[in-house]
């Protein structure tokens, strides 16, 4: 796997940011430098086996600086950016060196890059990519297959990501948390009985 000797970024710990970072270390990369903004983004992420120091957390801490002392002033050769905001775009184009910026985040508004960050793009020839959640087909190297043979082999465990358990009857409370945003959460689960 050509990331394995890379610096590699991800930026947003939600669900997508998260499952990234889990399937990067379980492939065996050791450069990975994330970036958080919730004490339990970073529990989590520590709990997967994640290097303290190589968590970032940007209420905190000022990122470009982060990055650069971490990568010798290089950046990131790979940058998942798992938000999806003009900011964090831009953010992942400056702090990527010639490589590749991979979008993971759905777009909460237009995307607009300052002039500056697309004249990175040009001079760095960065690649930009972007994905979609999951490819299904058929096939025993498509996504699915990945993740199933990954949950049988019991190299991931998805329920470390369910946050809430809440019964049927309740679940009314679970749209709210998730609506409002009144407590951290990362799934909340649905359960009967």
């Amino acid at each position: 796997m050509p990331l394995i000797g890379e610096n590699v970024a991800v930026c947003g710990l939600g669900t997508i940011g998260l499952l990234l970072v889990s399937f990067l270390l379980d492939a065996g990369v050791k450069n990975i430098f994330v970036i958080g903004n919730k004490d339990f983004q970073k529990e989590i992420v520590l709990d997967m086996g994640l290097l303290e120091q190589n968590f970032c957390d940007s209420r905190r801490v000022e990122v470009d600086r982060w990055m650069m002392e971490r990568t010798g002033g290089a950046g990131a050769d790979v940058f998942f950016e798992c938000v999806g905001r003009d900011e964090t775009v831009s953010q992942a184009i400056d702090l990527t060196a010639e490589g590749r910026v991979c979008l993971v985040g759905n777009p909460l508004s237009d995307i607009k890059l300052p002039k500056d960050i697309y004249w990175k793009i040009l001079k760095n020839q960065l690649t930009l990519t972007g994905t979609w959640n999951s490819s299904f087909t058929g096939k025993a190297d498509d996504d699915w297959n990945y993740v199933v043979e990954r949950l049988a082999n019991g190299r991931f465990s998805p329920e470390k990501l369910i946050s809430h358990r809440i019964s049927l009857e309740e679940i009314g409370k679970g749209f709210q948390i998730m609506q409002d945003k009144t407590e951290d959460y990362i799934k909340i689960m649905g359960v009967m009985g």
